[in-house]
């Protein structure tokens, strides 16, 4: 079966220039496509990596503070724990829940105070075990009245 050569018109002059030009432009717009679906992408991954770290509980908790504010407050916070300098409760509280929850922080602020806060944390231990303590005797005598 043979075609009939004679009867297809011929291209203008250009036009299959043209055609060439409009075929890469399509192309560049897809891979422009492409690339900005790839670029959203990974910053929607870099958001979720940078959640993780710094910790999402940490943002929704009214009274929580940042990373930068915790660094900001090692000093008064050593301070605190040592006995020198009392901080407001509310701030050392702040403190103390945002080295329980971020560990980049808890590891900065023991490198620069070493052994200050496992000491703190067994005070406060040894504070619940006797509050503990006092309300089980006191329980235990009123029990026995």
């Amino acid at each position: 079966m043979s075609k009939d050569l004679s009867s297809w018109d011929t291209c203008e002059a250009e036009e299959l220039q043209t055609l060439g030009r409009q075929l890469r432009q399509k192309e560049r717009a897809q891979a422009s496509n492409v690339t900005t679906r790839r670029l959203l992408a990974g910053g929607a991954v870099a958001v979720l990596m940078i959640f993780s770290i710094t910790g999402i509980q940490g943002m929704l908790t009214p009274d929580s503070i940042t990373c930068s504010e915790c660094a900001a407050g090692f000093v008064a916070y050593a301070q605190h724990l040592e006995g020198t300098e009392l901080m407001a409760s509310g701030q050392a509280g702040s403190m103390e829940r945002h080295l329980a929850e971020c560990p980049l922080c808890l590891e900065k602020f023991d490198a620069k105070y070493p052994g200050l806060l496992p000491t703190a944390v067994n005070t406060a231990a040894l504070g619940f075990v006797s509050l503990f303590l006092i309300f089980s005797n006191h329980s235990s005598s009123n029990q026995r009245s």
